[in-house]
């Protein structure tokens, strides 16, 4: 009769061991493979928003749709809803697999850290379409992207000094539109940042609506973030790029967190000590 094979308990151990190694090599690679894919779809998302938007400049002689808070014309709410950037483009995209990157999924929730204090955490929050924003077609669905509300066709307010900070139509005026970013990646779904915007002091802080680059400025795709551009291209944008972009007219790219300043590295240590080691633009 043949000779059973047996393996020892020493043969066992280092078979056990062998493919422990493996693994530890193995899942790193595994998770930066599912990330860059994540990332890749999200800017495939944000690509076909801006199909959608081109084919809407198309049809209404390249300008942007109104603003949701004008009210001019003493819109109806239906009428408001529909202003909404996820609704009037709605009929362009028609698909509701583009309102979340893959990334971003979730409700907002907390994290405690090790002094015992609680913090809300939007990292990859999304938020809610909720029925005074839908229409028919939207309602009930969330979203991860937001709008640079500064895009829209603003109506005129008289005694807003920063009416003719919108940008109304395509093209960019005069300014380059590869620096205008249009959609983004955000836990809200429309923002309007200044140049004096403070950074989030700690990973998804949300700083509230006086204070709109933080809802852009997410941890969500390896210290970038994906974003929609005036000349309809996408692409990855640092976090602290954010406020070099072109947001509205009167914006200034080289501001107090831009290298521009000298200051700014001891600022970002400062105001946001867990971005200090992060590209500075």
């Amino acid at each position: 009769m043949g000779r059973k094979m047996a393996f020892t308990l020493i043969e066992l151990l280092v078979v056990i061991s062998i493919i422990a190694v493996l693994l530890g090599i193995l899942f790193p690679s595994l998770r930066k493979a599912r990330e860059s894919s994540r990332a890749v779809v999200c800017l495939s998302n944000l690509k076909q928003w801006g199909v959608g938007l081109g084919v809407y400049w198309a049809e209404n002689n390249d300008k942007f749709f109104k603003d949701y808070y004008d009210n001019a014309d003493n819109p109806t709410q239906e009428q408001r809803a529909a202003r909404r950037w996820h609704n009037a483009l709605w009929p362009y995209v028609k698909t509701t697999k583009i309102f979340l990157c893959p990334t971003a999924t979730k409700p907002q929730y907390t994290t405690t850290n090790t002094t015992g204090i609680t913090n809300t955490d939007m990292t990859f929050a999304t938020w809610p379409i909720s029925d005074q924003w839908s229409i028919p077609e939207t309602k009930g669905l969330n979203g991860s992207y937001g709008l640079n509300s500064w895009v829209t066709n603003r109506a005129y307010s008289p005694g807003n000094p920063t009416y003719n900070w919108n940008w109304r139509t395509a093209g960019g005026q005069g300014f380059s539109p590869s620096a205008i970013p249009i959609l983004g990646d955000s836990w809200w779904n429309r923002s309007e940042c200044k140049e004096g915007d403070v950074p989030p002091a700690y990973r998804g802080e949300n700083k509230g609506s006086s204070n709109c680059m933080s809802r852009f400025c997410l941890d969500r795709h390896n210290e970038n973030i994906n974003m929609l551009f005036m000349d309809l291209t996408v692409r990855k944008v640092g976090l602290k790029e954010l406020w070099t972009l072109k947001w509205h007219r009167q914006f200034n790219t080289r501001g107090p967190w831009t290298l521009a300043d000298p200051d700014s590295s001891a600022r970002w240590k400062m105001a946001a000590p867990w971005m200090a080691q992060m590209r500075e633009y």
